[in-house]
């Protein structure tokens, strides 16, 4: 998927979320400023080399197999964004709110299951790394989804721009 299909899917999810932007080269930190200004964002979120640099290093430092970071990687996009991605498809009902809420519960599950499998004290009604775990995320994912979506008013205008652009 392109940048453009990706940022369309998630600016029709959610009402907040810019199209994402990379920029390479020395000195590019200094076209943040008109590139944002360019695109109608506020609120950029700026990730550097240093940043990225340093969670690999957390994580390289902890987790020795590629198979376990490869796991916890599809954990994160399994339980955080494939439920409201494949439901802005199918459910109209669903709101920009839903998707935003089920995604953070996603990412939630996701973080507790990681500190679980560091090593943290923490109760797992499942065993890590088993298909349960994953099924149970995505359930509560979807759980929050329709309940958040159902509680929040319906985006149907939001929800028919984004099918019409997808046919």
């Amino acid at each position: 998927m392109s940048t453009d299909v990706k940022s369309m899917h998630m600016g029709q999810i959610t009402s907040f979320f810019i199209p994402t932007v990379t920029l390479v080269g020395q000195n590019c930190s200094t076209q943040i400023p008109d590139r944002l200004k360019s695109l109608g964002g506020k609120k950029p979120l700026i990730v550097t080399d240093q940043g990225i640099v340093a969670v690999g290093i957390l994580i390289s430092l902890r987790i020795r197999s590629i198979f376990e970071i490869t796991w916890i990687a599809s954990d994160i996009i399994t339980t955080g964004v494939f439920v409201p991605l494949v439901l802005a498809f199918f459910w109209r009902r669903g709101t920009s709110r839903g998707a935003l809420c089920s995604m953070l519960c996603g990412l939630a599950y996701c973080l507790y299951n990681l500190a679980i499998f560091l090593g943290m004290p923490l109760p797992a009604f499942w065993e890590q790394q088993s298909a349960l775990q994953v099924i149970q995320g995505v359930c509560l994912s979807l759980l929050v989804f329709t309940v958040t979506s159902l509680l929040d008013e319906p985006e149907y205008h939001k929800a028919d721009a984004f099918l019409a652009r997808t046919r």
